[in-house]
């Protein structure tokens, strides 16, 4: 049987789980390296049918670009997965830590993209005074294929230098079983029936493109009357 290592910053680990327990990978053995603890989250030990979830000790925890895993390149020896597959940007220290296990190890690494924004690029490099590029450049060279959210971060992936293949694969998605309609309307319930609403479900964090949304809020008003903005979600842009 086929055996592939996934990491991933473990805030999503209940979702990354759920990718792998589809009919395509009955037949793989999938392990998920996760933080052993994120945010309030403990994680412990769990086999769920061919998904095992390993928790490691973690450096920067809750730092979703900067955390390693302590123990992983043990792992990865005792495993042999014949695929490491990262749902991380390529600059995240994680990706740099299994850059090294996997040339190491001679075996294929591949990571996720979402990141479709300029803005944070551009913002990252500024505060690293640029010293970061010739890393991420590095890394580039030594990941094997790239998964892109969408198109335009498969066009960032490949301006920074990637040569490699690169598919657009959209995986997010509602877990439509635990997410059902109310029997009775909340939009009722909030006093929102007569609204327009525009939902942005999510981290209220900058690089969500919050401040692109404030800032077509007149714009959206001035077209619809009605229209209301609802924010669900926390992060560090929630008090500005």
């Amino acid at each position: 049987m086929k055996r592939i290592l996934v990491v991933g910053h473990s805030s999503g680990e209940e979702r990354q789980r759920k990718l792998f327990e589809t009919g395509d990978f009955k037949k793989v053995e999938v392990y998920i390296g996760v933080p052993e603890i994120w945010g309030k989250n403990r994680y412990l030990a769990k086999k769920y049918g061919n998904v095992q979830i390993i928790p490691l000790k973690t450096s920067n925890k809750n730092k979703i670009t900067r955390y390693t895993l302590s123990g992983l390149e043990a792992e990865v020896g005792k495993i042999k997965p014949e695929l490491i597959y990262y749902q991380a940007e390529p600059w995240s220290m994680i990706v740099s830590q299994s850059a090294k296990i996997s040339k190491k190890y001679n075996i294929p690494l591949v990571v996720y993209s979402f990141e479709n924004l300029k803005e944070v690029y551009q913002r990252r490099n500024r505060r690293y005074m640029w010293l970061n590029v010739p890393f991420e450049k590095y890394l580039l060279r030594n990941i094997k294929a790239v998964l892109a959210g969408n198109e335009s971060a498969k066009n960032i992936i490949r301006k920074n230098g990637f040569r490699g293949p690169i598919k657009v694969l959209p995986i997010s998605g509602i877990d439509t079983f635990r997410f059902k309609k109310f029997k009775k309307s909340t939009k009722k319930v909030y006093g929102l029936e007569k609204k327009k609403v525009v939902l942005f479900l999510g981290r209220i964090e900058r690089e969500k493109g919050i401040y692109t949304i404030l800032e077509s809020m007149p714009l959206v008003c001035k077209e619809v009357s009605n229209a209301l903005f609802l924010f669900v979600g926390s992060g560090a842009e929630t008090n500005n």
